[in-house]
């Protein structure tokens, strides 16, 4: 089974928690050169959407 992926995303260690707490958006940290990302950039701004949505709010 070699399927080509619609979306590659590459990770650094210590970028990854703060990807995945919402801490720090997806396309900021491919600013800062933690993050490749190599397809589609329809499905990367879906990935950042979800991402950003699923991230835990603060209530004041």
């Amino acid at each position: 089974m070699d399927e080509k992926a619609d979306l590659e995303i590459h990770v650094s260690k210590q970028a990854l928690p703060l990807l995945l707490n919402g801490d720090i958006r997806l396309y900021q940290l491919v600013k800062y050169g933690e993050v490749q990302v190599k397809g589609s950039y329809r499905y990367s701004l879906l990935v950042e959407s979800l991402l950003w949505l699923c991230r835990e709010y603060k209530i004041a």
